[in-house]
């Protein structure tokens, strides 16, 4: 659902990943390596949302602050900020 074209949807579906918690981290990190970079996006989305839960994702978080697209940028230092705390 993250894939999908309508952006309710995907918000939805990262409300549910976030809310699922440390289950779901290995899929948002793989999430963030994938083709599209609005799923790249929610899923750092996602795992901010889910904070001190989704620390195992900060490796991943790190290199997504260097991916090509600005909101995914974004998304990914927001998320560490969440993730850390501050």
């Amino acid at each position: 659902a993250l894939n999908d074209s309508d952006w309710r949807v995907r918000g939805f579906a990262r409300s549910a990943l976030g809310r699922i918690g440390k289950e779901a981290v290995p899929a948002l990190i793989a999430a963030l390596k994938d083709t599209k970079h609005s799923v790249r996006e929610e899923a750092a989305r996602a795992l901010g949302d889910m904070g001190a839960a989704a620390e195992e994702a900060i490796p991943a978080l790190l290199a997504a602050r260097k991916d090509p697209d600005s909101d995914v940028r974004q998304a990914a230092a927001e998320a560490l900020k969440r993730i850390r705390g501050h």
